[in-house]
């Protein structure tokens, strides 16, 4: 199954290797190391040390020349994201926008690198609720993405869901449904050579709208059909790894929780109940450390009101 949080993961590593595999002129493999040492730093919250390292590493990067390489823009990238993790959205745009400079320099606009930073340059925006500029962004990323011949039809999901979450923000339910339609239609895609399906994001989302219009028991059954595509693809990967990964528990919690907040707004407590019990049972059974969903704008997922 498509879904923004697994598709950021594979972005992730894409962007890992391709800034890495650059020249290491002048440096040798302890940057790198400390480089890996400030994503752990980040990925565990531990904010103040990471800014340190990250300090260190632009250093070196000074020391060797090296301030307008493709090192640099992941650690300006990186920065960017630790400042927004802290809701320091102001303090995190300055690193976005000199990522998405280096990328335009290093890679062109035409690279998937300067679409994930334009990515990052929107969501900044649409965090400080700055949502004419994070569209006008969007609409940009969709144009290029629409205008590549070997584009794949999840190359447009972003953008669309995107732009829907912006006008949900802003109460234009139409525009926001008018997106999530047309993101359906692409819902079936093939990212990297694995195939997901994306339905299950797209229901929530109708359902997010239609509870946004006071019809909770239409936006109720958006979300029984897709937990039934989240509960046959928990099952599948259970089958598969012999324990289900971390983003599966995450959707399917979600999902039961939302219904469980759905029900409990018609004054259904049984069927309330239920799903706050299940949600309940699954975090209690999830392996290793729970996965946090990011920020609307990049989960695929409209919240519900």
């Amino acid at each position: 199954m498509f879904s923004i949080v697994r598709f950021a993961f594979i972005i992730g590593v894409m962007l890992f290797t391709a800034s890495y595999a650059a020249s290491s002129k002048g440096l040798d493999t302890s940057w790198d190391m400390r480089y890996i040492d400030l994503s752990k730093a980040h990925r565990e919250g531990r904010y103040d040390e990471a800014i340190q390292i990250a300090d260190e590493l632009i250093a070196v990067l000074k020391a060797n020349s090296l301030l307008s390489s493709e090192r640099m823009s992941s650690v300006m990238t990186k920065l960017g994201r630790i400042k927004s993790d802290q809701a320091l959205y102001a303090e995190a745009h300055p690193h976005f926008i000199q990522a998405l400079e280096l990328s335009e320099k290093i890679f062109g606009v035409n690279s998937r690198d300067y679409e994930y930073s334009l990515m990052d340059v929107a969501g900044n925006h649409a965090d400080q609720r700055q949502f004419e500029k994070a569209e006008e962004i969007y609409l940009q990323l969709l144009t290029l993405k629409e205008a590549k011949k070997d584009k794949q039809l999840s190359d447009i999901q972003v953008p669309l869901q995107a732009l829907a979450h912006i006008y949900y923000e802003q109460g234009r339910l139409d525009d926001a449904e008018r997106h999530i339609l047309r993101a359906l239609e692409s819902s079936k895609a093939d990212v990297m050579g694995v195939k997901f399906d994306g339905s299950a994001h797209a229901w929530q989302s109708l359902g997010a709208i239609d509870a946004a219009r006071g019809k909770n028991k239409d936006a109720i059954a958006w979300h029984e059909k897709a937990l039934k595509v989240l509960d046959k693809e928990f099952a599948d990967s259970k089958k598969k790894w012999e324990t289900a990964g971390n983003a599966n528990y995450a959707r399917l919690i979600a999902c039961h929780e939302r219904l469980a907040k759905l029900h409990g707004a018609i004054h259904n407590t049984k069927e309330a109940k239920k799903h706050e019990k299940r949600a309940n049972q699954l975090k209690a059974e999830q392996p290793g450390e729970p996965m946090q969903l990011p920020e609307p704008w990049r989960q695929g997922v409209l919240p519900l009101r």
